[in-house]
């Protein structure tokens, strides 16, 4: 019989019980050798005694007699798993659906770093993958998604096979998501409502080798998603909204429809819009797009929708003009092919570029003609009715959280052989990385502990609050699967600039860097209750030697709200824990910021582990009139460092001195600056500083400090390994390619 501590190739089952090390070894040891794995599962507040079988792909869930017998014995297959999912709601729960259609097994675990471990071995099971040997990288799998806008007019689609598949191309595509607006027209006689004839419409053109995966509608406006059935139990936590923006702020006319949903690990949100209409009504559309931001509540209710999906494809009838040019101006640049021209004068360009709007949304380039108005059931010809002036009003635009793999578009056009309505649709083709579940680690990592530092950690900017008062800014770090509960920084009075400092470092509950790689933090600025804004920091930049200097932008109702600074380093505790070693830790406290755990893993590390009084290096970090209260005497080229390691038994301060000579480039002067904590880096005024990493590796600077909203895996990788990313234009990467022959041959 397996002890208590059950074994795993992975994690502690509980912390506290680390004295009977011998006896925890052997339990592992024949686990592996048996190929199973034994997990502790809660049943009516009573323990049961679960096991994954590898060698038969079962689960076994039983209980103990007094005597240790098993009793009351289950069994089930792997192969009759349709689908698992983690509870969102608690972080130890999962839901087990099978495909016999009997009631989905509930599986509540002792803590959310078990039920990780039966996630990820379900799925090693469920996609025939062996056991690793060591530690693996999430893999990712490629898929191609085709999403299309169109504006219907009003009036039935085209039901012909040939025309719809000049828009839609059949068996391509493992996504299709397709939104409409102005979908209201008699259906066939065998639907009764113009939602099933055109969801039908679209359904029985991809054909059956594609199932729905979800669709909704509000009013005229509707949105469905269908997808490969082979993907179907790689797709779930699927949730659709809507939300009206139209007559009083209310009605459904002008709004948006959307489907949020999960392929294997990676999040996307997909929203289908029509905006207010006519030429001078800008403001009205910008103020439609801060609607639905600030309305909708999708996925987890404390954060906005652009701040906690990995992918966010927005597409609609956003209703924006040309503007600025005459009728006859526009339609003789339209005859002369002249889009680059008249793309200067598109009210959508010009709004992202000032940050009214979609800010931090991406679009392809447009190489079609303006989509309305058109003459109906004649292509490419423009109506003389109403003297509309051709404008792009169908547009698809992207968005991706911090450190995640770049969107691909292939294919952004136009489909003009749809005539049926004063729109022509749109489609854009879009190549996606997903994550696959983690696999499960061996055993040389069991013991591995780590916490998440933030140093001089400040934002700049903040909205002022109700009297034009400064805010009393404080910070919410969310809870999600590895972070137990919600984490509050401690308020900053009366301050758009506030300083938190150095925080106490976060234990998260799961610490394999593998899986911690792919995670971010969510932050959230409150001033009492109301809310300033939201940001994302992924927990991949932190993972280097050195701590890792960024800002990122805080959001608010998808337009800036100020900006976050500060540097991340998640710091591994590598000495094995001897039988004489005991760790302070309650499962309470993990997962939570606890300055209380840091005497006890210092009495396990060689490495002390930074403290208040242990300021780090000074970030590498652009600031622009940054006012910070704390002091610092400092000259910019050393720093002085105490480091104090506490045990229950005494204290001990040691001090060091580093001297740091950055390597910064010739056009900038390091300028010493006794309000802040780090130097200010002031460039020449004929040099501005950078805005992304492209100008970062362009320019040959320190990426020790990034921007982060422009931040992708390629280009952390890229500069991780010295080499430019792959989708940076070729004349940039002939200057970087000449940059590090001439470092070289230094």
């Amino acid at each position: 019989m397996v002890p208590q501590l059950r074994g795993r190739a992975g994690s502690l089952a509980d912390p506290k019980n680390l004295n009977d090390l011998e006896n925890y070894y052997k339990s592992i040891k024949k686990s592996i050798l048996e190929n199973q794995f034994e997990f502790i599962i809660k049943k009516k507040e009573k323990n049961r005694t679960l096991l994954v079988n590898l060698k038969e792909k079962s689960i076994h869930i039983y209980k103990l007699s007094k005597r240790g017998n098993k009793k009351k014995f289950k069994k089930y297959l792997i192969s009759d798993i349709e689908k698992i999912l983690k509870d969102k709601q608690d972080n130890k729960e999962i839901l087990v659906f099978r495909k016999s259609g009997k009631k989905e097994l509930k599986l509540s675990f002792i803590n959310p770093e078990r039920r990780e471990c039966f996630y990820e071995l379900i799925w090693l099971l469920m996609l025939n993958k062996p056991l690793p040997i060591e530690e693996e990288k999430a893999s990712h799998d490629r898929i191609q998604i085709f999403i299309s806008t169109w504006n219907m007019g009003d009036a039935p689609p085209p039901y012909d096979e040939e025309t719809l598949s000049t828009w839609i191309p059949k068996n391509k595509y493992d996504l299709y998501v397709i939104g409409v607006q102005e979908c209201e027209y008699t259906p066939r006689k065998q639907f009764q409502e113009c939602q099933d004839d055109w969801f039908y419409t679209l359904a029985s053109h991809l054909g059956h080798s594609y199932y729905r995966v979800e669709g909704t509608s509000l009013v005229k406006m509707r949105i469905v998603i269908f997808a490969k059935k082979e993907h179907y139990y790689k797709i779930n936590y699927i949730e659709k909204k809507t939300i009206g923006t139209g007559i009083g702020n209310i009605y459904g006319n002008k709004g948006a429809t959307m489907i949020s949903l999960h392929f294997f690990e990676t999040s996307f949100c997909f929203i289908s819009s029509h905006f207010a209409a006519h030429q001078e009504k800008t403001e009205a559309r910008n103020n439609n797009y801060k609607d639905i931001v600030k309305g909708v509540e999708m996925g987890n209710d404390d954060l906005d929708i652009l701040n906690q999906f990995n992918y966010v494809f927005w597409m609609g009838d956003f209703n924006y003009r040309i503007d600025g040019l005459f009728r006859e101006e526009v339609l003789l640049h339209i005859k002369n092919k002249n889009i680059t021209k008249l793309l200067k004068y598109d009210q959508l360009s010009n709004q992202k570029q000032q940050e009214k709007v979609f800010l931090g949304f991406k679009e392809e380039l447009i190489n079609f003609l303006p989509t309305y108005k058109t003459e109906r059931g004649i292509e490419n010809c423009y109506t003389n009715t109403k003297l509309r002036i051709p404008s792009w009003c169908d547009r698809i635009l992207f968005k991706t959280l911090p450190y995640s793999h770049p969107i691909t578009c292939t294919e952004y056009k136009s489909a003009t052989k749809v005539t049926t309505s004063d729109h022509v649709p749109v489609f854009g083709v879009y190549e996606s990385f997903v994550r696959m579940p983690c696999s499960p680690i061996p055993i040389t990592l069991l013991l591995r502990r780590c916490q998440i530092f933030f140093y001089d950690l400040r934002a700049e900017g903040l909205d002022l609050v109700e009297d034009d008062r400064p805010p009393d800014a404080h910070i919410v770090f969310a809870s999600n699967s590895f972070i137990q509960d919600d984490i509050v920084i401690t308020h900053a009075y009366k301050n758009r600039n506030p300083v938190f400092g150095d925080l106490p470092p976060i234990v998260p509950i799961i610490s394999r860097q593998s899986y911690l790689e792919t995670q971010h933090l969510f932050l959230t600025f409150f001033h009492e209750d109301i809310k300033l804004g939201h940001a994302a920091v992924p927990l991949g930049i932190g993972f280097n030697p050195t701590p890792f200097s960024f800002r990122t932008r805080i959001t608010k109702n998808g337009l800036n709200a100020g900006t976050l600074l500060g540097s991340i380093h998640i710091v591994y505790l590598d000495n094995p824990i001897t039988s004489n070693a005991t760790i302070v830790a309650t499962t309470s406290s993990l997962g939570k910021s606890t300055p209380e755990l840091i005497n006890t893993y210092n009495s396990n590390s060689n490495n002390s582990s930074p403290n208040s009084s242990t300021p780090p290096l000074p970030p590498r970090t652009w600031l622009i009139n940054n006012n910070n209260n704390n002091n610092n005497n400092t000259t910019p080229h050393s720093t002085s460092s105490t480091t104090t390691t506490s045990t229950p038994s005494s204290t001990t301060t040691t001090s060091t001195t580093t001297t740091i000579y950055p390597a910064y480039p010739s056009y900038l002067t390091l300028e010493p600056n006794s309000n802040t904590t780090t130097p200010i880096l002031s460039p020449n005024k004929s040099s501005p500083p950078p805005n992304n990493v492209r100008e970062y590796l362009a320019r040959g600077l320190s990426t020790a400090s990034i921007e982060l909203d422009d931040y992708s895996v390629d280009d952390h990788n890229s500069i991780a390994g010295n080499s430019p990313p792959q989708h940076l234009n070729s004349n940039l990467n002939q200057q970087l390619e000449r940059k590090h022959q001439l470092r070289r041959s230094v």
